[in-house]
């Protein structure tokens, strides 16, 4: 999980950063180009992080009550991140002026902006994978392999085929 969530780091904040800094001079249709191919960039490197980032979590411990204090926690870091980014953006970089008295239509307040938001959430990720490292490891070096044999396709689709007739919606999900 750790791998990859190390391999989103960069993706993520560069596209971020450049998402918020698109070249000058590009017309309308640049202008368009650039900012769907970084968003979209932006958000697979996001869910290459998230998606393994929530898996860890959840392995971080095998007491029930203590997987809800860890994702407790989790769930209050992101809002608190989601508010905080609010707040440093209007704090410092969208701040009015008397040529901007609504400091987000401050064009050249973007980049900045941007940039310090990729390079926030970079650290976040790397301070959350040193953290989350160690104890990791150590719960997964103590398990045995067999604690979760691997089943043969087969018979996982043995297994699963009967379930499809139990829940009648599964065939919408499917499809």
């Amino acid at each position: 999980r750790h791998t990859l969530m190390a391999a989103s780091i960069l993706p993520f904040g560069g596209a971020f950063a450049a998402l918020f800094n698109p070249p000058q001079g590009l017309g309308t249709f640049g202008l368009f180009l650039w900012l769907l191919c970084f968003a979209v960039v932006t958000r697979i490197g996001i869910t290459l992080w998230t998606i393994p980032f929530y898996a860890v979590g959840v392995e971080l411990s095998r007491d029930p009550a203590e997987r809800s204090r860890l994702i407790a926690i989790r769930t209050i870091g992101s809002n608190a991140a989601r508010f905080s980014l609010t707040w440093v953006a209007f704090t410092f970089f969208f701040v009015a002026t008397p040529q901007y008295p609504r400091g987000q239509l401050n064009a050249d307040a973007y980049p900045g902006f941007g940039l310090a938001i990729a390079l926030a959430a970079a650290v976040i990720m790397v301070v959350t994978i040193a953290v989350t490292r160690s104890p990791l490891q150590r719960i997964h070096d103590a398990e045995s392999p067999t604690a979760y044999p691997r089943l043969p396709l087969g018979t996982v689709f043995r297994q699963f085929l009967p379930t499809i007739r139990l829940t009648p919606n599964i065939y919408i999900v499917i499809a």
